[in-house]
């Protein structure tokens, strides 16, 4: 399983449907559509990771431009880096049950300061064997912007790790449509643009 040096940020705001967690390194966002896995008690849950975020983490400091790339301000004024902060959110698309994945909300919401750590290789390739987790992600569309650049985002992530063979992508396809209600011209210029991707 993971090692602690796998995690790389925190539970801050939790609840069955997503959570929100704090990296601890500010440069070290997760990808936007990777797979994040949370310990929720007795139960792993998973969330795919829809919105990133960095910026001051103190109100009365702002952000502000200095004409400087990031070496020269990391030599000449390291302080500005001490307030900043990323977090990210992630939609709960399954979880862990005996060991096997269940496509739902998590039972119960994660732990506040539950560490967080990106899937292994292992876990893409068997969450993504199945398109279970598609209903989730068109049932909250409306919290995720821009559904199909998540998606596409996803895809791409989760090949990179060995998930999404053939069979996989198969299924994904034909859910995606059932989904999107058999509209063609979206089906059509969504799959125009998987090809790019795989």
């Amino acid at each position: 399983m993971s090692t602690k040096l796998s995690f790389f940020a925190e539970v801050v705001e939790s609840s069955p449907q997503s959570w929100k967690s704090q990296c601890w390194q500010w440069d070290q966002p997760p990808v936007f559509g990777s797979l994040a896995v949370v310990d929720c008690q007795k139960n792993l849950s998973y969330g795919v990771v829809h919105h990133i975020y960095t910026g001051s983490d103190d109100p009365s400091r702002s952000v502000f431009a200095y004409q400087k790339t990031l070496e020269e301000l990391q030599r000449e004024q390291p302080q500005v880096f001490m307030f900043l902060k990323t977090v990210f959110t992630a939609l709960t698309v399954g979880y862990t049950q005996d060991q096997h994945i269940c496509y739902t909300y998590a039972p119960l919401a994660a732990s506040l300061h539950a560490f967080v750590r990106p899937a292994t290789a292992e876990e893409y390739q068997l969450f993504f064997r199945r398109p279970g987790y598609l209903p989730i992600l068109f049932g909250q569309a409306h919290q995720l912007g821009n559904l199909d650049e998540l998606l596409l985002a996803m895809i791409r992530v989760a090949r990179q790790h060995g998930g999404f063979d053939e069979s996989g992508l198969q299924q994904f396809i034909e859910t995606f449509s059932l989904l999107g209600n058999n509209d063609y011209r979206r089906l059509k210029m969504f799959l125009q643009r998987v090809e790019q991707i795989v």
